[in-house]
């Protein structure tokens, strides 16, 4: 009888520590829900601020520019420069916003093409897009300064 709860307990200690694992494999897969930034691979230009991006090893998202509001006689031009910039294939990173998905099912997000540009103010530079400043007091510590008048102006640092 003694012998038997050893085995017993071992293989519980077995299973334990497979869970384990399993559940350390499972956390990495879904490291990209967390509210740091993460990669995609995007799919598909829906518009200006919309298009359809491949996680890896998961399924496909939709992704909402975050901050930026298109104005209607300007979302044809913008979807063409979204699409030029965000070409299928294109590996992008992904930094979402506090929200976790919009009314749409969406995921709102600022979003850097190579290069370490991020599209959000890119749009607006190019004047396809209103920003709403509010959406981007995270990023005025990193050389973004926004203006009142939607206006983005990029500071460079100077090199030492």
């Amino acid at each position: 009888m003694h012998i038997r709860r050893k085995l017993l307990l071992l293989f519980f200690t077995a299973l334990l520590v497979a869970g384990c694992n399993q559940y350390k494999k499972v956390t990495d897969d879904l490291s990209f829900l967390t509210p740091d930034k993460f990669q995609c691979t995007v799919l598909k230009v829906y518009s200006g601020d919309r298009f359809l991006c491949q996680l890896p090893g998961l399924n496909d998202e939709k992704i909402k520019l975050l901050g930026v509001m298109i104005p209607e006689a300007k979302k044809a031009e913008a979807k063409k420069y979204t699409e030029s910039v965000l070409r299928r294939g294109t590996l992008i990173e992904i930094d979402p916003g506090k929200q976790i998905r919009d009314s749409n099912g969406d995921i709102p997000a600022y979003v850097f093409i190579p290069g370490g540009k991020m599209i959000n103010l890119e749009l607006a530079e190019n004047n396809l897009a209103e920003i709403n400043v509010g959406e981007f007091n995270k990023y005025k510590s990193s050389g973004v300064e926004i203006k009142e008048n939607s206006e983005v102006e990029i500071i460079e640092e100077e090199s030492k």
